[in-house]
């Protein structure tokens, strides 16, 4: 007797499913998971004290600006000893530098000249309006609207 594909898969299927499902040992639940454990290597940065938190902001953008601040000076010490490829990469980020540089002029004159004295209005006005209704509020709170008298 032959037996086509479909018909072998089918009692090998069916056989299969008629078998009992295995059971794990009881210890291999907590070997999985002692195995997938992390290493305890320390305290995530959102749980330092506030001070810590603020002192490593700190070094960080000192280490940057300060390697931001000695690049020029690093690339022309060292830039002959750089391969040209990597001299073509640093002529990239000076031209980036510079292109930052001009971005930021023009961003701080357009906000000495146009936003700033927007800005004021609009915080003068703000605090006047809040101002305003904090005198409406305490005058219609000595009122009493259609309530009994308080006497």
């Amino acid at each position: 007797m032959t037996m086509e594909p479909d018909d072998l898969e089918r009692l090998a299927h069916r056989a299969l499913a008629d078998l009992p499902m295995p059971r794990a040992p009881r210890t291999f639940r907590p070997r999985v998971m002692a195995a997938l454990a992390l290493p305890d290597v320390g305290h995530p940065w959102f749980t330092w004290p506030w001070p810590l938190q603020v002192a490593a902001v700190l070094l960080v953008a000192a280490v940057v600006g300060g390697f931001g601040w000695a690049w020029p000076t690093l690339l022309a010490s060292f830039g002959a000893l750089l391969p040209h490829s990597l001299q073509t990469g640093a002529g990239y980020v000076g031209g980036a530098a510079e292109t930052t540089a001009a971005l930021l002029r023009v961003m701080e004159l357009t906000w000495s000249a146009v936003v700033a004295p927007i800005a004021r209005l609009v915080l003068l006005l703000t605090v006047a309006l809040c101002t305003a209704c904090a005198l409406c509020l305490a005058a219609l709170s000595r009122v009493a609207l259609g309530g009994a008298s308080q006497s």
